[in-house]
């Protein structure tokens, strides 16, 4: 045994190992976002409008002074530095314009939260109000074409704004075909949407065409096939209307290939962990190209006769994120892929029906073997009993559905069940940077698995946070940013022009919109 002692030089403690730094889930939080979350311009331009605008408005003065100066600056300083003033003039002209143009067709300014863009009102056969800062339009859909009919009345002004905005990019600039262009495409699809969304599309139509007139607007008239196409957006990565048109054989024109490559990608992440006290912890950011003010004008839309909920925009009766009166919580997520068919409903359709008939994840798997959906995506869905899984439709072995768990520990990353925008299970086609986000992902959760060691790990505020991972998961074209708990029904949820998760959550409860002990007469006892 050795002892030390002082004339040795050795304290009695230099043998004893120094205690591990204690890091709390805080701690852990913190300490990864400063190394990791960067500021890019969109979204400095994001946060700084006026900052922004003062900036373009000077850009432009400079810009046309240096052009207008090019005669009295060419026999001043020479050909060479005059023509270098003239370009810089030019070129300021033009990043001015594209940030314009940026900014006021794809992104928008900051929308802040508390502002109620909304004007609160009742139709026959629904309303729109506020709950908190929430926007919610309810909709009686006992009586689909009457819905539809409120949707428009109460929304018309969005629907238009909106839908003006799209119709340019997607349509005037992309070159993407109208409905008109494309009308046996439309007509399959027809065949495949249940005959009550139709109508609801058709009360939709109805209404906006009435609103126009009553209002001396001049929005084009809108049609059912209008409609419809709005709700292919969500199908963009894999359909091709103009080629399953024209029935080719997955070759396109030089203008296809281009307009496929501009096309805004929509690229969400969802996030599912399952904890020994909340059960499911559903984390969720949902990117798209909001076409202005397609994130700030954003509200929940729910169906109360079909017991459904979803957050989106004016004008769409589909659904990406939501639940049902069961809290059967479900979000989805595009996928790459090729569709030269058309084999069933719009994705955003497949959604609103498999939630508006299914009780639990159980439910749902049932369901989805009968009902195919028109194209490769990932739906994930959770329910109170803890069942968790993201089904990547026709991405197996012969085009055969793909399901991960999180029962399976293989399925999960870092005990995280990640899904981004990958096809699955071969992790291939990288939308919107899927690499990239994965890796992150990974090494945050993984590092929280490791070096947190002050308490149990909070997983519902390591996803919180994961969420607002800037800017590969919270993106210039994040615009709404949810964590769901479907054994208590608590909903946190934020939406905005871009980089949604930044702002402060709203809190709500599943329950308020459908109190668990009104089932309604169509659900009671309905076989799936």
């Amino acid at each position: 045994m050795i002892f030390s002692t002082p004339e040795m030089g050795l304290s009695q403690n230099a043998y004893l190992k120094t205690p591990p730094e204690k890091i709390t889930t805080n701690n852990y939080i913190e300490k990864f976002n400063e190394q990791n979350n960067r500021t890019c311009f969109t979204k400095w331009m994001h946060d700084n409008p006026t900052t922004l605008k003062v900036v373009q408005i000077a850009s432009v003065l400079i810009g046309v002074a240096a052009i207008a100066s090019l005669p009295w600056t060419l026999p001043a300083v020479g050909i060479a530095i005059a023509s270098t003033i003239a370009v810089t003039g030019g070129v300021l002209l033009l990043a001015t314009l594209a940030s314009w143009l940026f900014q006021k067709y794809l992104t928008s300014d900051k929308h802040e939260i508390t502002e109620q863009v909304f004007q609160a009102g009742e139709h026959e056969f629904g309303r729109l109000y506020y709950r908190g800062n929430i926007p919610i339009l309810e909709l009686d859909d006992s009586n689909p074409y009457g819905a539809g009919l409120a949707h428009a009345s109460l929304l018309g002004e969005h629907i238009h704004r909106l839908k003006k905005n799209l119709d340019l990019i997607l349509h005037g600039i992309l070159r993407k075909p109208d409905a008109d262009q494309i009308p046996k495409v439309i007509e399959a699809l027809k065949r495949e949407i249940p005959e009550e969304y139709l109508e609801e599309m058709k009360g939709l139509t109805d209404g906006f065409n009435q609103w126009a007139k009553e209002t001396n607007n001049s929005a084009p008239h809108v049609t059912v096939e209008d409609v419809l196409l709005m709700h292919l957006i969500a199908d963009i990565k894999h359909f091709n209307p103009s080629q399953v048109e024209n029935t080719l054989s997955g070759h396109k024109s030089i203008w296809e290939r281009i307009s496929d490559a501009l096309t805004p990608s929509p690229a969400c992440t969802t996030l599912l962990h399952r904890d020994e006290e909340k059960g499911v912890i559903f984390g969720r950011n949902m990117d798209w190209c909001p076409f202005g003010h397609g994130g700030g004008e954003s509200l929940f839309v729910v169906w109360k006769h079909s017991g459904v909920a979803t957050l989106g925009v004016p004008g769409l009766i589909g659904a990406g994120t939501g639940w049902n009166r069961d809290r059967l919580t479900f979000a989805m997520n595009v996928s790459p892929g090729e569709t030269s068919e058309v084999r069933g409903m719009p994705s955003m359709l497949y959604n609103r029906h498999i939630v508006q008939n299914a009780h639990s994840v159980e439910d749902a798997e049932s369901l989805m073997e009968r009902v195919k959906p028109l194209g490769p995506y990932h739906l994930t869905l959770a329910d109170p009993s803890g069942n968790g899984k993201s089904v990547s439709f026709y991405q197996g072995e012969n085009q055969t559905d793909h399901i991960r768990s999180l029962d399976e520990d293989e399925d999960l990353d870092e005990e995280v069940l990640q899904v981004l925008n990958y096809t699955y299970p071969k992790l291939e086609g990288n939308i919107f940077n899927s690499e990239g986000r994965r890796e992150l992902l990974n090494r945050y959760f993984g590092g929280a698995n490791k070096d947190i060691n002050e308490g149990k790990s909070e997983w519902y505020n390591l996803i919180d946070n994961a969420l607002k991972l800037t800017p590969l998961v919270n993106a210039w074209m994040t615009l709404h940013s949810l964590m769901l708990v479907p054994q208590s029904g608590d909903v946190a949820v934020s939406w905005d022009n871009g980089y949604a998760a930044d702002m402060p959550r709203q809190n709500i409860n599943m329950d308020e919109f459908f109190p668990r002990s009104q089932m309604s007469e169509s659900q009671e006892g309905e076989e799936i």
